[in-house]
């Protein structure tokens, strides 16, 4: 069996149909956009080695929304972050700059803890 060897860049657009989408297009597509939500933006530090977090809960959402949200509030904040069990967690003690992000879209967001 021998493999065939690419040397130029159009040698690869046969590989993928073109007009098919990947499953990452598709999906983008048919979101819509996020209810207006009571969330609330808690406070932490446990069993986190001592690092300050913010932790976002309560969506009532798809997954690929949650993450379309944590993407622009770590793209509007410039910070890291991520996506446990339907919670988002940001570096940081942002939350007064998440609670204005996320009130100017509507949503309706509780301090919660310290």
């Amino acid at each position: 069996m021998s493999l065939k060897k690419f040397n130029r860049f159009e040698d690869l657009k046969g590989l993928i149909p073109p007009n098919e989408k990947t499953s990452s297009e598709k999906q983008t597509l048919n979101l819509s956009p996020i209810e207006k939500q009571n969330l609330t933006a808690h406070f932490s530090k446990k069993h986190r080695a001592g690092k300050i977090v913010t932790v976002l809960k309560d969506f009532e959402c798809s997954d690929l929304q949650i993450e379309e949200l944590a993407r622009l509030i770590k793209k509007t904040i410039g910070v890291g972050g991520s996506i446990k069990n339907r919670e988002i967690i940001i570096q940081g003690n942002y939350r007064s700059k998440i609670i204005d992000i996320l009130s100017k879209q509507g949503h309706t967001i509780k301090k919660v803890g310290g």
